[in-house]
């Protein structure tokens, strides 16, 4: 069977690996016959079992994946679609082996290539899908109880949000509409400006917010300035503002 073969089957069913102790089979064969190791080159990266357990469904079927393509490079391959064959429905986990309709189709050979290469300490920088990559991280470690932190994310992630990324972009989202409310329930003009950066236009849709932010700018110099850059053109309230010249930007 070839490699793309081998992986489409992988995910037919919308599986993406073994459950724990069926990869550590696969795993600890593997290794017995080509001596893989986490640490000395070519690295074989463990599976996410035991400690690893707590990865998500995309990285455990993104890891099994870089697996066996590191024996399609290194040998071992003929074993692994024989181990992989063999395994029973039962023994499949991923995204949703149970409701298969959802239709994950796997990573493609470019993707897993990449991951295979960063296991090897090559590394390509891309801006864009680094930054994405950085910001998503932050939003899943991001504490919600601590204003100041959801203030800085909001800011410094604000231009990647403007991307439109199919998973960041809702995951900021959660957090503005968290921010819009606490800037509204503690009176945080600094939330409040960082919101507004945000939102731009779309401020229009959150008219209590909305409220709130031009009281509150008719005593905040700083505000009232982002609010005139930003919504003199639709509302009237801002456009009053006499700035000096500086920018916000």
């Amino acid at each position: 069977m070839t490699l793309e073969k081998l992986l489409q089957y992988t995910n037919s069913k919308g599986w993406g690996y073994p459950e724990g102790n069926a990869w550590a089979n696969i795993d600890i064969e593997i290794r017995r016959k080509r001596g893989g190791s986490n640490w000395s080159p070519p690295k074989l990266r463990n599976p996410l079992i035991l400690g690893g357990s707590m990865a998500s469904p995309h990285h455990k079927a993104e890891r099994f994946a870089t697996q066996i393509y590191w024996t399609y490079k290194n040998g071992g391959y003929e074993t692994m679609e024989r181990l992989i064959l063999n395994l029973q429905d039962k023994e499949w986990r991923g995204y949703d082996a149970e409701n298969p309709s959802r239709g994950f189709t796997g990573f493609s050979i470019q993707h897993i290539k990449k991951e295979y290469a960063e296991w090897q300490g090559v590394y390509f920088y891309h801006p864009v899908f680094n930054n994405i990559s950085r910001s998503i991280r932050k939003v899943e470690n991001l504490d919600l109880s601590n204003i100041d932190d959801v203030d800085r994310f909001l800011l410094d992630t604000r231009k990647v949000y403007e991307l439109n990324h199919s998973e960041f972009s809702p995951l900021y989202e959660k957090v503005l509409k968290y921010a819009i409310q606490k800037a509204v329930i503690d009176s945080n003009e600094s939330l409040a400006e960082t919101v507004i950066l945000a939102l731009k236009g779309k401020v229009k849709d959150y008219p209590e917010f909305l409220e709130y932010a031009l009281i509150a700018a008719r005593s905040n110099h700083q505000l009232k300035r982002v609010m005139y850059n930003l919504l003199r053109e639709d509302i009237n309230e801002v456009r009053d503002y006499k700035g000096d010249g500086s920018s916000f930007w």
